[in-house]
């Protein structure tokens, strides 16, 4: 499991290394680093957002909202990590993590899965 996540995310900066590689010639070294420049001091100034308006949030009613909250949580940290680190696909997925109807349509899809993954675990015992 380690492997693969591993390769995973090598094989994915690699892509983004391509891309912006490819990109650059089309539009020119200043451009490209214009726009790494940009969507990481925006990442890092929306992760600095999130986390002060997640102070502020009142505590979840029940189990579920706790949940989902959750989830939405990481989703927000996960977009702002994206946008940090250069790549154009990494920067599309960041700001489509950062759209709460985005979010608020792909939390209970990421519910539904991790909780059939659960029910599906075989625990060695």
């Amino acid at each position: 499991m380690g492997i693969r996540v591993i390769a995973l995310v090598v094989l994915f900066f690699m892509i983004e290394i391509v891309l912006i590689t490819w990109l650059s010639i089309y539009t020119g070294w200043q451009v490209i680093i214009g726009w790494i420049l940009f969507t990481a001091v925006f990442g890092w100034i929306a992760g600095k957002f999130f986390r002060r308006k997640r102070k502020n949030l009142s505590p979840p009613q029940n189990v579920q909202q706790m949940i989902l909250s959750q989830i939405n949580s990481i989703l927000l940290i996960a977009g702002t990590f994206f946008l940090i680190f250069p790549g154009l696909i990494g920067d599309l997925a960041g700001f489509l993590l950062l759209v709460p109807k985005f979010r608020k349509w792909l939390t209970p899809k990421l519910l539904t899965y991790f909780t059939n993954r659960m029910h599906n675990m075989k625990f060695k015992g």
